[in-house]
């Protein structure tokens, strides 16, 4: 029978109902729950408590705004009670916009072992927010087969609390590189987006497993607290966290690559600890403490057990003790905040401090146990470090004003490395033994999930509750893409044309005879309102139509090129929104387009605008989590599917900071470098020279240009009269920026390396490296390939690697070619991969070694001469 009233966790309910006997849901799993809890949703201020058995959810559930509700199981333990949906589905459950007082406590959501999508909890709350011995359950697939995150608990308002008490989730998991990086990824346990901004406090959790990280939280402004949690080989790392208002205390974290369960599929790459860094918010602050790390065996690709980036200003670990059985794995790796890998410099002070750090074990490897770079004012004391293997110990290097103190360094290498660095020692010890890491074990939750009596009061805490704030609405970009999906998604696993052709594309006549191409970089199919001289053919399309009123209509796939009218004119919308069919776009505020289009591999890029950049509400699918826009500034990846956006303005500057894809800009495939007007300026490029990689001495250099250079970081260097000269150390770099042309390097004395432009280059020939000189010697490679677009009509994609060297042949000398040597430039990567497009011209390229990538995504030839 229902109850009048209940209080749990701070969370008052006006009513608390029984599942079975009140609302009458099936225990058995053969009847879907969701009217009855749709309902309980709909009416608020209700408790839904759930004898043992499983209950069946068809749908996801959302509400904008959810007060004083929550879903409780009655069983002695999580798995008593067990939530399901049907097989492979990929959805978050419960969906929640705001609210104040939202609770799930112990239950089980199992999705299964099919390999194919998974289940989660989208729980946005403005204070009150309680997840309470919840257990994720099944096979973890990729997100290309049906991932989503487990859990999403954000508080929007600053004032807000958020506690999640007794999370497990230790499944198999199909493990993959990360995004960028290949065809797909994994999604994480825990996620987090810019929209929570209050507390969270995670504690007693245990998360093993994932394939990539088990707590993101690297976007978010508001406080993130980990407490008395085991994190075991999660891939990638088990937290990305930092900043003020952040800590970890009392964790455990273990990595053991010959642990991990025989069902999943892939293997670890690189599980680090903790991932320390706060992204584009560059922040400072936040501590590790009273924390366990336990690297027994790990892969090569892994860095340190704790890795902060140069995103992250001033932090601590204090008290924290690191047992290292893996080699080339550091204890703590602390970077440089002038060059950061994951996002903006972090804020001043810079300086760590490490207090109460004692690293074993019989790890060797060539990089020191501890590192800091660039750090002025850190500090190493109490602290002790005791290691078999062959390894250095402490390394400070460009940390002036720095203090290592009352430390024990009994390491076979050399104790400390101080690299242009002012450091004072006091009481440095050699012979001692130091404290290895005490696991506790895996943790169990602090309440008592047993209480039946659904009158009682709850556990509650004093510290579990805070004044509520204001309401807000949801933000659809920090939901991932299955959020907004009904529930047909989930019904059948198997690939349907709709899915291979997922966009709609219709012409509408105007009454004037109309003929129209346009192609598209995926596959198109003509739909039943097609005439028979429609004619479609790999990617192109080139048609025509009359009456007014009549309609053609498409489907098709990937990036979408401009429309030609070789007479007449036509009305088009593209899925439901007219477009300007010159520039695509449809609206005149933001009147040019940009698609950036995957061609196989992921690609993060970012773009700025002198504008507004919004996203296209037509192309592509919608930004999503892994997209950040601000403004005219859009740092986003493409994998799978299409980016595409609007803009006004000019795009002022374009990269891809991994990967590459193809671009379209207003319809028109178009260079990288072509997007930005460059005007009459001359080229600019970042100059480094490099130091040796060990420490033999400096290397000297005198490099020449012609135009303007300014030193960017170097601390012993002269910049003159088209001359660059000076001297660099092991583990530094001078960095100029040049304005003009580069020359050569008239000296570089052995050890040395020059990058332009982040690559490395022969110092004998930078203006040819660098794009500035007009010829190369492509003696030494002897092969062509000639990708030919002359006789087709529409743009083809191509990617082509060989074991050897590959260069653009722009000399026009293949007489066939003549004048139609394509205009459009392509990206080539590590000297040996291109990625092109050509329109009606040829694209042709000179090459060493053999052809191991040939895939062409158009109707162009490709013909090779092998000599």
């Amino acid at each position: 029978m229902s109850a009048a009233s209940a209080e749990r966790y701070g969370i008052q309910f006006g009513t608390v109902v029984n599942a079975v006997e009140d609302l009458g849901m099936d225990p058995n799993g053969n009847e879907p729950i969701d009217d009855a809890l749709q309902q309980t949703m709909d009416d608020e201020d209700t408790l839904v408590e759930f004898p043992p058995g499983t209950y069946f959810l068809k749908n996801d559930h959302a509400e904008g705004s959810l007060n004083n509700w929550g879903i409780r199981g009655l069983g002695d333990k999580p798995s008593d009670v067990r939530f399901v949906s049907e097989s492979g589905a990929s959805q978050f459950l419960i969906r929640t916009g705001g609210g104040n007082g939202i609770l799930v406590e112990n239950l089980t959501i199992d999705y299964g072992d099919d390999k194919e999508g998974s289940l989660g909890l989208l729980l946005k709350a403005n204070d009150n927010l309680r997840v309470q011995d919840v257990e994720f359950a099944g096979f973890n697939p990729t997100s290309g087969n049906g991932a989503v995150d487990n859990l999403s608990p954000q508080i929007i308002d600053e004032g807000g609390t958020a506690i999640v008490d007794g999370l497990v989730r230790t499944g198999p998991t199909d493990i993959t590189s990360h995004g960028h990086l290949g065809n797909d990824s994994n999604d994480g346990c825990v996620w987090l987006g810019e929209k929570h901004v209050g507390e969270l406090i995670i504690r007693n959790s245990h998360i093993e497993n994932t394939g990539t990280n088990a707590i993101y939280a690297r976007r978010c402004t508001g406080d993130v607290k980990v407490e008395n949690c085991l994190f075991k080989n999660n891939n990638q790392t088990s937290l990305r966290i930092g900043g003020s208002g952040c800590y970890v205390k009392g964790c455990d974290f273990v990595v053991d690559a010959t642990e991990t369960p025989d069902e999943n599929g892939g293997e670890l790459i690189n599980p680090h600890g903790i991932i320390w860094e706060t992204g584009p918010r560059g922040d400072k602050g936040g501590y590790i403490e009273n924390c366990n790390f336990v690297y027994r065996n790990a892969p090569s690709k892994t860095a340190a057990a704790v890795w902060v980036d140069g995103s992250a200003g001033g932090m601590a670990i204090r008290n924290s003790r690191f047992e290292l059985g893996a080699d080339d794995i550091a204890a703590v790796r602390i970077d440089d905040p002038t060059d950061p890998r994951l996002g903006d410099t972090g804020a001043r002070p810079w300086g760590v401090e490490l207090d109460g750090v004692s690293v074993t074990g019989s790890s060797s490897g060539s990089n020191p146990a501890i590192q800091v770079d660039n750090r002025n004012g850190s500090v190493v004391r109490n602290s002790c470090l005791q290691l078999t293997g062959n390894r250095d110990g402490i390394a400070l290097r460009n940390s002036d004003n720095s203090t290592v103190e009352d430390t024990n360094v009994n390491v076979s290498g050399q104790a400390t490395i101080f690299g242009d660095s002012q450091v004072s020692t006091s009481n440095i010890t050699s012979g001692d033994s130091c404290p290895a890491p005490s696991l506790s074990g895996e943790p169990t939750s602090s309440s008592d999930s047993s209480q039946t009596d659904s009158t009682d009061s709850g556990s509650t805490d004093s510290t579990d509750s805070t004044d509520s704030g204001s309401t807000d609405s949801t933000d659809s970009t920090d939901s991932v893409d299955s959020t907004d999906t009904d529930d047909s998604a989930s019904t059948d696993a198997a690939s349907t044309d709709s899915e291979k052709t997922p966009n709609t594309l219709t012409v509408y006549g105007t009454g004037t005879q109309t003929y129209y191409d346009f192609s598209a970089t995926g596959a198109i199919t003509g739909q039943s309102d097609n005439e028979p001289w429609d004619n479609i053919e790999s990617g192109t399309v080139d048609a025509k139509i009359r009456s007014d009123g009549a309609t053609d209509t498409y489907n098709f796939a990937g990036g979408l090129g401009s429309f030609g009218f070789d007479r007449g004119f036509a009305e088009v919308e593209v899925n439901g929104k007219r477009i300007d069919t010159e520039t695509l776009t449809t609206s005149d505020d933001h009147p040019n387009t940009l698609q950036v289009v995957p061609n196989g591999e992921s690609a993060n890029y970012r773009v700025k605008v002198s504008g507004d950049i919004v996203d296209h509400p037509a192309l592509g699918t919608s930004l999503s989590k892994y997209d950040s826009l601000d403004g005219g500034e859009l740092e986003g990846w493409v994998t799978n599917n299409v980016d595409a956006v609007q803009f006004s303005g000019d795009v002022t500057d374009f990269e891809f900071v991994e990967g590459s894809a193809t671009l379209y800009y207003n319809g028109e495939p178009v260079d990288p470098d072509a997007l930005v007007a460059a005007g009459d300026e001359p080229s600019t490029h970042t100059l480094t020279v490099h130091g040796p990689s060990e420490d033999i001495g400096r290397v000297d250099y005198r490099i020449t240009f012609d135009g303007s250079a300014e030193a960017v970081e170097a601390s012993s260097n002269e910049v003159g009269d088209g001359v660059l000269e000076g001297s660099v150390w092991s583990g530094y770099v001078d960095s100029f920026e040049v304005e003009g042309t580069l020359g050569t390097a008239e000296k570089l004395t052995e050890g040395g390396t020059i990058t332009v432009d982040g690559e490395e280059v022969d110092p004998e020939t930078l203006g040819a490296a660098s794009g500035d000189a007009d010829e190369t010697d492509d003696s030494g490679l002897p092969n062509t390939i000639t990708v030919d677009g002359r006789n087709t009509k529409g743009v083809t994609g191509y990617t082509i690697a060989v074991s050897g060297e590959l260069k653009k042949d722009t000399s026009t000398n293949d007489a066939d070619a003549g004048e139609s040597v394509d205009a459009l430039e392509d990206r080539i990567s590590s000297g040996n991969r291109v990625v092109g497009v050509v329109d009606e011209g040829v694209d042709i390229y000179r090459f060493s070694g053999d052809i191991t990538t040939s895939d062409i995504n158009g109707n162009a030839s490709v013909n090779f001469d092998d000599n």
